[in-house]
């Protein structure tokens, strides 16, 4: 496991467009192995989401924020411990070595990393209830609203900056040299998707796929 890495961290670093292609089809072929442990996860967060839509929070925010606030409180919590454990604990550990480190690590990313996501979403929603952030977030919504376009863009963009065939960065940047690589890129798509979704109704890919989804050709053009 460890040589497989090495291989692959040379390859991206240093490899053809066609060597990186090759050994991305061989880190899928492993991904796919480890689904029916995913599985589980995947399922614990489409019933979660299925919950929060059969409750109908979202269709009157006013009424339930009491929940909301207690749900920050909680997922700020468990996502803190959480993700404490997993650093921690992960640090004397080896992935895919079974030890007691590595199960308290994973246990810790099972429940940090989606506590997390909640608090986040539980944050911004109690933001948008004041309206100075209200203004302030407005221009999120375009991100969102081409959430498939703007993925595969930075997609694009990190695989050119990155990779062998591109600027080669891979493995020569640090955690704050990224951070500041992240915000910028996220900077970028905010005004090129508010321009964008002035003049159309659709993101480009997510038109593709609303007309592959009905079988007929979406209206790109506002009404």
């Amino acid at each position: 496991m460890q040589a497989s890495a090495e291989t692959a961290d040379r390859i991206y670093a240093t490899g053809s467009f066609m060597d990186i292609t090759r050994q991305r089809a061989g880190d899928m072929n492993f991904v796919f192995s480890t689904w029916p442990f995913m599985g589980f996860n995947v399922l614990a967060m489409v019933t979660f989401g299925l919950a929060i839509g059969k409750m109908r929070i979202f269709d009157n925010i006013a009424a339930n924020l009491p929940l909301i606030r207690q749900a920050l409180i909680v997922s700020l919590t468990v996502g803190v411990t959480g993700n404490l454990l997993y650093v921690i604990a992960g640090e004397s550990a080896r992935r895919f070595i079974p030890s007691l480190p590595l199960i308290a690590s994973l246990v810790g990313q099972t429940f940090g990393a989606p506590a997390f996501a909640l608090f986040y979403m539980s944050g911004l929603i109690l933001l948008a209830q004041r309206s100075s952030w209200q203004t302030r977030l407005a221009p999120l919504a375009s991100v969102g609203r081409m959430a498939i376009t703007n993925y595969l863009l930075q997609t694009v963009i990190c695989t050119s900056l990155f990779y062998g065939y591109g600027l080669g960065l891979y493995g020569k940047m640090g955690v704050a040299a990224g951070i500041l690589l992240t915000v910028l890129i996220y900077s970028m798509q905010i005004p090129v998707s508010t321009w964008w979704l002035k003049r159309f109704r659709f993101g480009p890919v997510e038109w593709l796929w609303r007309t592959l989804t009905y079988g007929q050709r979406q209206p790109m053009r506002p009404v």
